[in-house]
């Protein structure tokens, strides 16, 4: 028996997707609206409650120093992970995970964490060791007093379903971000939806094995800067300006 020793391809990078995935949105123009298989439906939403938070909803300009309640995360991690995998048929071939990266969180270490939807616990992986602003592209993130991050398994995803395969799971982590964000503002909380973490310092602290489990977006989350406190340097237009650490608060793009 002749054994085949050939090497499997190694797994599209998501960005040489766009164009595919492109080309199969257009050929589905109505996949994303009333298609059960695609999105799912919830019967327990409260239109009103819902309604009042989409109003409240925006993107935080500035986060406060003080540390966000343990309580409150749990929360925010509850709905971002019944948003992943609740209603969705490829939820258990292709799961949706999220990560945090608490900063200043009551009753969590510093450090990533690795967020257990079955349990609704939080698994500690690795201390945060670095400047969070060497983690983030725009720094006003890092000021943050946690960060979550959705991922999944695109190259699986993809080679099971072509490109739909990476919508699927993108939509799946909007869904998770959108979720904790509605959350957020039900709590009066600051928050921010962002494309994540570096996947350099994801995969160096040993988070998410990100060749295989690929970052999908992100929120950093905090209590709001009080009313007059200052914002720190603005000096590029508030595109990624940083505060000093003391103040712990920057700008934060829509």
């Amino acid at each position: 028996m002749i054994s085949d020793n050939r090497v499997p391809p190694p797994p599209t990078p998501p960005h040489e997707l766009v164009p595919s995935l492109l080309a199969e949105l257009s050929a589905y123009p109505s996949a994303a609206v009333g298609d059960e298989d695609v999105l799912p439906h919830s019967g327990e939403e409260n239109p009103a409650a819902l309604a009042a938070a989409l109003e409240r909803r925006h993107s935080a300009h500035t986060f406060a120093t003080a540390p966000l309640p343990g309580d409150a995360l749990e929360r925010l991690l509850a709905e971002a992970g019944r948003a992943a995998h609740s209603g969705w048929p490829d939820a258990a071939r292709f799961p949706v995970g999220v990560v945090v990266l608490a900063l200043r969180v009551t009753g969590v270490a510093r450090g990533f964490h690795r967020y257990d939807t079955a349990t609704d616990t939080l698994r500690h992986v690795s201390d945060a060791d670095f400047d969070p602003a060497d983690a983030v592209l725009q720094r006003e993130f890092a000021h943050a007093a946690a960060v979550l991050v959705t991922h999944g398994p695109v190259p699986a995803a993809v080679r099971h379903d072509g490109a739909h395969g990476y919508r699927r799971l993108l939509l799946r982590g909007a869904a998770a971000v959108s979720a904790a964000w509605l959350g957020a503002a039900r709590e009066s909380l600051a928050a921010c939806g962002f494309a994540g973490l570096l996947p350099d310092v994801l995969r160096t602290h040993g988070v998410v094995d990100v060749d295989e489990d690929i970052p999908l977006l992100a929120l950093a989350v905090g209590l709001p800067e009080p009313p007059g406190g200052d914002a720190g340097d603005r000096s590029n237009g508030g595109q990624g300006g940083r505060a000093t650490r003391d103040q712990g608060a920057a700008a934060c793009t829509t």
